[in-house]
């Protein structure tokens, strides 16, 4: 099987697989820190359709492939004020992380984000993952913030990670 992995911009045609990918991996990640019906509740609010499509034109937004399947996507927004550009949503299929997905996604928003001049990317992840922290870590985010996230009937404790681009 071919290990290559291509990324691209996401197109509108996109949406259902990107969709799809957040459920499996919301599940698979999610599970034990928050009930299933705030996770479906959220996925159904945040990542509609609708919303998405909304969304399109604002969010940076890349999709990786692995022989013509999307595997992962990574959707980002630019903070004007502050010349940061901050990741809202970075995620691999289970079946295909630990095969180098999420870095090449996260390194086509660090030099997207070099090439406008950003200074800085941001993102936040939940206190309670502790490998997703750690993987941010070792990709050079340092977690000097917290912040609290309402997801339906639950309050979810998150870091803020913040990376320096040179």
């Amino acid at each position: 099987m071919s290990t290559e992995i291509t990324i691209r911009p996401w197109i509108l045609a996109d949406i259902p697989v990107i969709r799809d990918i957040a459920r499996q991996t919301w599940l698979d990640t999610y599970q034990d820190i928050v009930p299933q019906a705030d996770i479906f509740n959220y996925l159904e609010t945040r990542y509609s359709t609708t919303n998405l499509k909304e969304q399109f034109t604002i969010l940076i937004g890349y999709v990786a492939l692995r022989q013509n399947r999307i595997v992962g996507y990574s959707l980002a927004e630019q903070k004007t004020f502050s010349r940061r550009q901050h990741i809202i949503s970075h995620y691999v299929h289970p079946d295909f992380q630990n095969q180098g997905v999420g870095r090449a996604l996260l390194k086509t928003q660090i030099n997207r984000a070099k090439s406008t001049g950003w200074s800085e990317i941001s993102l936040a992840a939940m206190v309670q993952n502790k490998p997703a922290l750690a993987w941010y870590e070792k990709q050079g985010f340092r977690f000097d913030e917290s912040a609290e996230f309402q997801m339906g009937a639950t309050t979810v404790a998150l870091k803020i990670g913040l990376l320096l681009i040179e």
